[in-house]
This record gives structure tokens, sequence and C-alpha cells, in this order.
């Protein structure tokens, strides 16, 4: 019995499948042969499936599995039920096309879905060139549909199995699905419904977990971050107080930047959390202004709250920290690396929300109407 599971195999090639007539099965061999020669994985459906296996749903699991959808265009091709039924469901499944043209075709004969696309005449004295051509297309925006792919077939299990929430995904992949979705190239295939259920599923699955998890941890947590560095500077003094106080000022911050439970926490309970600390080392600085590594630690404070909110004046605050430690102490070394890691962040999130500006632009008419 076939196996009917829709996952994507494991493969650092290119995943294409080749739609075809039977009747131009040579072609579809040579075609095939070629795609392999240029490092592509060629996905086919061949005359000696096992007559008890069901067929379309090898086929669909195929399909499935392919980053590109190529057909191979001839009369007997758009005269085939066959495979209009397969261009039907890889379109359901927002697959990227590359049809080409075998045989010539009566151009009011090619699917409604193939129509619009541009597509190649492969002759057989100019073949090489023209497989070249298609390679180049085939590699275009290819990280991107790869990742349309490996999410569409997750998708298509998550719903086939009655949406358990033991298939949803989780972070750091659930975080990644959501800016694969945001930074989509403006020519790539939309992600599908099925897709966009699934990680919207996933995000709202990861938010009631948080709320389960706030009862209980996130009082202690912001107890310890508003009370630990006020009650150490009230109550001891010298150098013993200032030390303790910024060991325990520091640690907080280390926790509530990395512990994997406060990820789970609320925005604005996290970025009360941060204020406290930041409140705390504002005070350590009043006892002794020219220790530079209050200032550096002050700076990852206000570091962690940028990544929270992308806000570039939390970045900002964090350089001027760093600048502040590295003037007290030239041979400062983490406030160095604190302040090339908080640049490169803030320019990560300026990216991302030029990105998202772009995908959203594209989406809209000049007059603000969304076209379908």
């Amino acid at each position: 019995m076939a196996n009917t599971k829709q996952t994507v195999d494991v493969d650092s090639k290119a995943r294409i499948f080749i739609s075809y007539s039977r009747k131009d099965a040579a072609f579809a061999d040579r075609l095939e042969e070629a795609l392999k020669a240029r490092d592509f994985h060629p996905l086919i459906d061949r005359s000696e499936i096992c007559a008890f296996e069901d067929w379309w749903k090898r086929i669909q699991n195929l399909i499935v599995q392919a980053d590109t959808f190529i057909s191979v265009l001839s009369p007997d091709y758009v005269s085939s039920d066959i495979c209009k039924k397969e261009v039907k469901f890889a379109a359901s499944r927002n697959k990227r096309f590359a049809p080409i043209e075998y045989r010539p075709v009566d151009p009011k004969l090619i699917p409604s879905t193939l129509e619009r696309l541009n597509f190649d005449f492969f002759a057989d004295e100019q073949f090489e060139q023209s497989m070249d051509r298609l390679a180049e297309a085939l590699q275009t925006d290819i990280d991107w549909i790869r990742k349309h792919t490996e999410f569409g077939a997750q998708a298509h299990d998550w719903v086939a199995d009655g949406k358990p929430r033991g298939l949803l995904l989780r972070s750091p992949i659930l975080e990644e699905a959501e800016r694969w979705i945001a930074l989509r190239p403006r020519t790539a295939p939309l992600p599908t419904a099925e897709i966009v259920s699934f990680i919207a599923e996933s995000r709202r699955a990861t938010l009631r977990q948080r709320d389960l998890l706030t009862a209980s941890l996130g009082t202690g947590l912001l107890l310890a971050v508003g009370f630990a560095v006020l009650f150490h500077w009230q109550t001891v003094r010298a150098t013993l107080a200032l030390d303790t106080t910024e060991q325990i000022a520091n640690t907080l911050v280390i926790d509530l930047g990395q512990d994997p439970r406060v990820a789970t926490l609320s925005p604005d309970l996290r970025r009360e959390m941060f204020d406290r600390a930041i409140q705390g080392y504002d005070r350590v600085t009043k006892l002794e202004p020219k220790n530079p590594t209050t200032y550096d630690d002050r700076g990852n404070a206000f570091f962690e709250k940028g990544i929270l909110d992308g806000d570039a004046a939390d970045y900002d605050a964090a350089i001027a920290n760093y600048d502040q430690a590295i003037a007290l102490y030239r041979k400062h070394a983490p406030a160095y690396s604190s302040r090339l890691a908080t640049t490169r962040s803030a320019q990560q999130h300026m990216d991302a929300a030029k990105a998202i500006r772009f995908n959203v632009a594209d989406e809209l008419t000049p007059s603000g109407i969304k076209l379908d």
C-alpha cells in the first residue's frame, strides 16, 4: 500500500516535477536527463507504478515535493484530462509553473493557469540553449521557493491529520516562517491559504502557552527585576554593595534575554522587565559613574529591549552606553563586541521593515485597492 503522507524529501537540489503526455515520453526522458546534468532533482511519474498503488496519490505527493512544476506542452498534453488534473492540483498548492512548448499548441487550448505565462519553444536543434535558459529561470528565488515547498508540505500534513497541535511550528522555526512570508519576492507565488492558516495557528498556540506560563512565571520575574537591584542599593554600602548590585542586575538582563520561558511572555510584560532593569542600572551609575562595566551592562539591557521592539531609539541608547564604556576604558573588549552586534541587529530590523513595506506596496494598486 502506498504511503500517501505528503512530506518533502531532504535534498539540497531543487526539485522539479515534469508533467507530460505519455505520447511525449521520449522528450520527457531527455528533459529529465538534462535537468539532472544541471544539478536539479527531477520528479517524474513512470509507467511502472504498481497496479495496486493509488497512482493519483503518488502524483499528488510528487507535486507536493516539487519546487517548480514544468508542463511539457503539446497537442496531446492540452487534450489530456490527467495533465489538466495535475495542473489544477499544482495551482491549488500555489506551485511555481515553468511551461515549455515541445510541439506547437493552439493557444486557446492551453489551461488558463498556464496561458498567461511566458514559455520557451524547445526545438531539437536548440535544446541545450533552451535548457540553459530554463535552468537559469528555475534558480530564481530558489531559497524562498524551497521554503514554500517545505512549509506547504507541513501545512498540508497538518490539515490532512485533523490539525493536531503536535504538528504546529515552534520557535525558532515559527519566527523563520513569519519572516519568510514577510520577505516574499515580488515574482514568487503567494503562500497557500493552508500555509497562512498553519503559521497563524502556530502563533496562536504559542501565545496560548505563553498565557499559561505567565501566571506562574511572570510575577516572579517582574518582582525580581523590580526589587532585587533596589534592595541591594538601599541596604548595602561601599564597594561590596556596588559589586553585588552590578552582578545581580547583569544576571537579570542575561536571563531575560536568554531564558526560553521569557520568550513566551507578552511583549508588554517583557518590556516592563527590561525597563525595570534599566532603572536599576541608572542607580548603579550614580553610585560609581566611572565604571565601564556598568555602562556595558546597561547597553545590554537597551539592546535586549531593541530586539523586542525593533525601536531604533533603544539601539541608539545601547550604542551610546557601549561608547561610554569604551571612553572610560579603551580595552573594555565586551563593549566593542556588543556594539558591533547591536549595529548589525539594528540594520537587520531596518532591512526587514523595508522588505515588508515593499511587499505590501507590491500587492496594492495606485488607488490602494488590493489586487486579486
